[in-house]
């Protein structure tokens, strides 16, 4: 009997599995071999510049921990491809990614992404299962694997969901440490806590459920405070970080200048945008409802058990409220804790109704009909072409090969190539500010690719609000003035629809003296004008209504031809 209700608990959580991993892989190519995602290239082409042997990032502004992974995955990619005789050097190796980065970014966002999104749902299981009820484990791990937020970031390479992955995997020595479970659950909190803020600094936070359950299970007072189990684990953390990331310290004043410049990207989100935008869209106002009645039970009850789940969700959130950007991913570390209140609530409501197991099937298939719907549409539209990619075809087969073009925030644009000349004008740039072998490497490819090749390329021109951009391939830089185009020669003009207030006086003198020649729209009603949700897109949209009237991704694009 025991080893049958094992077989049937070994198998509901593989189809728990399948479905969480077949969620995650479709639509894992999206907008390859483009590349439409705002983070992904930071991450992998610091990863590639550990190829030259300088394994300082000179940048950490994000820990460089991930793109050690990523660059280790990528040694083993050509390790692979150099046993099978595909490749003979590490330069035809460079050139393999530059000619089509696909492989390698499919290889990230499996890895990263798909296994380590689907691995955090088997993780959560084995947490919930040791410490709580089978039930729970099971539910919460259902209510995860179709979360669409969660889903929806299995599909890039970033720093989200091997943090999330590793926090989870970090409240196993935290409920140990509540319960006095075992002799070495503070090291393996330390070192847990360490590799979290090695992947991203945001991991730190993880003390306050840590503190909580030390608090709770000692008593407060001044002993439990100054306990030396808690000098163990801050040196366990900390050893673990400085080997994951040794050039915070190695290059500390650089280090210290970029953690100490994230202020200026953070800011107030205020105490209701991430609930009402960012944890409604991520699980779904069911689910959303649920989740806040089981936090405030549990806390008001004082039902220690949860008391660490809970005092994560209102602390961290309580931070986001203060310094995080408007993006819904910053709650993604919120959202399995948050499924674990909800599943309580659920499973309190079918004992007090006596539901029996087709009418609670029913409860829960009510309450994931938004998230599974979301995750569909998302999935969908990150497998088809996206509307940049049609835009540029459509450039490349109608406008004229040197023509000078105008780009209007080039993110949200077709990736036209540049001319020859302009390259080797990048090339000089990249020379005087001593940017990485890996940089100058492309640029001397793209320059070999313009000469020998044929084909549609542009004089390219990024038009700015202020300063030029930071960012190399962001130059030329020009103004937002029509006038300003119409000296240096520009004949076209690229403009996204983003942002209804971004360069609204440069717009609307655009419409009057220009020809709009085509625009590009990714929704199913091509006369919609600006985009439903007011936030630019980081990767694929994830609002329900933005979901439902798309039939691509990207933003409305529209193309101007300026007359003489």
């Amino acid at each position: 009997m025991k080893a049958l209700r094992l077989s049937t608990e070994t198998w509901f959580i593989l189809g728990i599995l399948l479905v969480a991993l077949g969620v995650r892989f479709w639509g894992v190519g999206f907008g390859l071999p483009y590349l439409y995602h705002a983070d992904e290239p930071l991450v992998v082409n610091h990863a590639l510049a550990f190829g030259g042997g300088d394994f300082n990032p000179h940048y950490f502004k994000v820990p460089p921990f991930i793109s050690y992974v990523i660059f280790s995955l990528f040694g083993l990619f050509y390790a692979v491809l150099r046993g099978l005789g595909s490749i003979h050097d590490i330069s035809q190796f460079q050139d393999l990614f530059l000619s089509d980065p696909t492989p390698f970014y499919l290889l990230g966002r499996i890895v990263l992404g798909v296994i380590l999104g689907t691995l955090t749902v088997y993780g959560l299981f084995r947490v919930l299962r040791l410490y709580f009820s089978r039930e729970q484990a099971f539910l919460t791990a259902s209510l995860l694997a179709l979360n669409f937020l969660h889903v929806q970031n299995s599909h890039y390479i970033y720093f989200d969901i091997p943090l999330l992955f590793i926090l989870v995997l970090t409240f196993s020595p935290i409920l140990a440490i509540l319960e006095q479970k075992g002799k070495y659950e503070y090291w393996e909190f330390g070192a847990f806590a360490g590799l979290a803020v090695a992947t991203k600094y945001n991991g730190f936070f993880i003390v306050i459920p840590f503190l909580t359950a030390h608090i709770l299970s000692r008593g407060l007072k001044w002993r439990t405070l100054f306990d030396p189990q808690l000098l163990y684990a801050a040196v366990t953390a900390l050893i673990t970080y400085s080997v994951l990331n040794p050039y915070t310290w190695l290059d500390f004043k650089m280090a210290s200048s970029d953690f100490l410049a994230l202020r200026e990207i953070q800011g107030v989100s205020g105490p209701l945008h991430h609930l009402v935008y960012s944890l409604s869209e991520a699980v779904g106002i069911p689910l959303l409802v649920l989740g806040l009645c089981g936090v405030f039970c549990s806390v008001i009850r004082w039902e220690r058990a949860k008391l660490p789940f809970a005092a994560f969700l209102l602390g961290y959130y309580g931070i986001l409220t203060r310094c995080s950007q408007p993006h819904d991913r910053y709650v993604l570390v919120l959202v399995p804790f948050f499924l674990f209140f909800a599943a309580d609530v659920l499973l309190r409501l079918r004992k007090v109704f006596h539901m029996n197991r087709w009418l609670f099937g029913l409860v829960l298939a009510s309450v994931l009909f938004i998230p599974a719907a979301k995750i569909w549409m998302s999935d969908r539209i990150a497998s088809r072409e996206d509307v940049r990619t049609v835009a540029n075809r459509w450039v490349e087969e109608h406008v004229p090969a040197g023509t000078k073009i105008a780009m209007g925030q080039p993110f949200f644009l077709p990736r036209l190539k540049p001319v020859a000349e302009q390259l080797i004008e990048k090339k000089a740039a990249a020379l005087r500010e001593l940017y990485a072998p890996s940089k100058v490497r492309r640029i001397d490819w793209m320059i070999e690719q313009a000469k020998s090749r044929s084909g549609s390329r542009y004089e390219l021109y990024f038009m700015v609000t202020k300063d030029p951009h930071e960012f190399l391939f962001s130059n030329p830089a020009i103004p937002y003035d029509v006038d300003a185009l119409r000296r240096a020669g520009i004949q076209y003009v690229l403009f996204p629809k983003v942002d209804p207030g971004l360069s609204r006086d440069f717009y609307d003198r655009l419409k009057k003296e220009a020809v709009l020649v085509k625009r590009f729209s990714p929704y199913r009603d091509g006369r919609r004008d600006w985009p439903v949700d007011p936030h630019a897109l980081t990767g694929t949209p994830s609002m329900w209504k933005e979901l439902v009237e798309r039939e691509r991704n990207g933003h409305i694009i529209e193309i101007y031809k300026i007359s003489r």
